[in-house]
């Protein structure tokens, strides 16, 4: 998982922004930022406009991760670059 995370920058440059390569890259990128513990909590489920949707187990997950959006922001676009995710949205439902 390191060595793909290395090229995540890279490849985000060579593809179109809209495309589903772009939306698998970004989900690499939060499994990573997460942690093996959190991923399975909570699922990368969507991706548009540099908005990164993530289902949660319930609301005390939510509250919990809304609190350590900014810190997994920063995580995910240390992998990717380029500012590529702005805003994380949790939403209650089963990941």
């Amino acid at each position: 998982m390191d060595q793909l995370c290395t090229v995540l920058p890279s490849v985000l440059k060579q593809v179109d922004h809209t495309s589903a390569a772009v939306e698998s890259v970004i989900f690499a990128a939060w499994r990573r930022a997460a942690g093996e513990p959190l991923s399975r909590r909570a699922e990368a489920v969507g991706y548009a406009e540099k908005r990164l949707i993530v289902a949660v187990e319930d609301k005390t997950w939510q509250r919990h991760l809304q609190d350590l959006a900014p810190q997994l922001v920063a995580r995910i676009n240390e992998s990717v670059g380029d500012g590529a995710v702005e805003y994380i949205e949790f939403r209650v439902g089963r990941p």
